[in-house]
């Protein structure tokens, strides 16, 4: 019996299914005709709906494509709520695009250019974002799963909660910083993500996912020691020794062919008997820019692992307990 899974995407979204074993192609989709099992929210972060309208005004075919494996289109809105008025949600006020056009000042009406300079100003950041989706509650500007208005008991629950309550298996997977907010939006709660509590927000994610996927290794191409973008090296050398953090046995992956061997074998993770995977690769954000920072750098980029095989292996190990997945790509 094939287990449905559910795949969600920022701009489309769609329920599908697939088998337990995902490295599988879409050929071999089927429909088992039963309730998702499996719910896979794929994000691309910072885009939108103009963002997919754009890459398909040049390849007809993959809108097609896209268009049949995902026929269901849905959407939901992230702003933040300290630009809006009143600070809460509401169906009459919604999104003001007057007041993130031109910002939140005289000076900016005046010259009409929008403010994007990160937390308390008009731009969505992507904590506010990723709060959105996750927890179906807006928030305001620097918090992550976190109602401000409910001082220190305002965190809020996400799907990752919803699902590791029904006993579901979880993770993250990111081309950049496992702390950065959209991957940690999926385990952590924090009033902030600001560098001084992301020690925190990695601690959480540890505690709360069982898959933990991205870059951040200290020493790595491109991070200088103490960085924020980096693992602490406390934890790093515990991962990378006996692998055991409060009781749980975590797996270490850190090279191409370690996320390699678990993408290609739907059943080695099981067989280390190790609790959870932690998987984090030696660059500043991804292989994707390291040939930006490091001119001709190919052998660099070609060490790295590439988001396939990071999915994949992912995919495997949440898999292979048959409890049902939740993972955010």
């Amino acid at each position: 019996m094939r287990n449905p899974t559910l795949i969600l995407g920022t701009v489309l979204m769609s329920v599908l299914m697939a088998g337990t074993v995902f490295n599988q192609t879409a050929s071999a989709v089927e429909d088992s005709g039963g309730p998702a099992k499996n719910v896979i929210l794929m994000i691309g972060d910072g885009m939108g709906f103009n963002t997919a309208q754009l890459g398909f005004a040049g390849n007809p075919a993959a809108q097609e494509f896209f268009n049949s494996m995902f026929p269901v289109s849905l959407g939901v809105t992230t702003y933040a709520l300290d630009f809006q008025s009143p600070t809460t949600y509401s169906p009459q006020d919604g999104y003001d695009p007057n007041r993130y056009w031109y910002g939140v000042g005289a000076a900016d009406a005046a010259t009409g250019r929008q403010t994007t300079a990160g937390r308390g100003t008009v731009t969505t950041d992507s904590e506010m974002a990723i709060t959105a989706m996750l927890t179906g509650k807006k928030v305001a500007s620097g918090s992550l799963n976190w109602d401000q208005s409910k001082g220190d008991n305002g965190a809020l629950e996400n799907i990752a909660d919803i699902a590791r309550a029904k006993g579901m298996k979880t993770g993250a997977v990111t081309t950049v910083s496992v702390v950065d907010a959209t991957p940690a939006a999926v385990g952590a709660h924090q009033r902030s993500r600001g560098t001084d509590v992301q020690p925190a927000i990695l601690n959480e994610m540890l505690q709360n996912l069982d898959v933990v996927f991205g870059a951040g290794t200290p020493g790595g191409i491109g991070i200088s020691e103490g960085s924020r973008i980096t693992i602490p090296t406390g934890v790093w050398n515990t991962l990378n020794g006996d692998g055991v953090i409060d009781g749980t046995f975590y797996g270490l992956l850190k090279s191409k062919e370690d996320f390699q061997a678990y993408a290609n074998d739907p059943y080695a993770w099981a067989a280390t008997g190790k609790d959870k995977a932690v998987g984090i690769f030696g660059a500043q954000t991804s292989r994707y820019n390291v040939l930006q920072q490091d001119n001709g750098g190919r052998a660099r980029y070609d060490a790295l692992p590439d988001l396939t095989d990071m999915s994949l292996a992912a995919l495997n190990i949440l898999n292979s307990s048959g409890d049902g997945v939740f993972v955010m790509l």
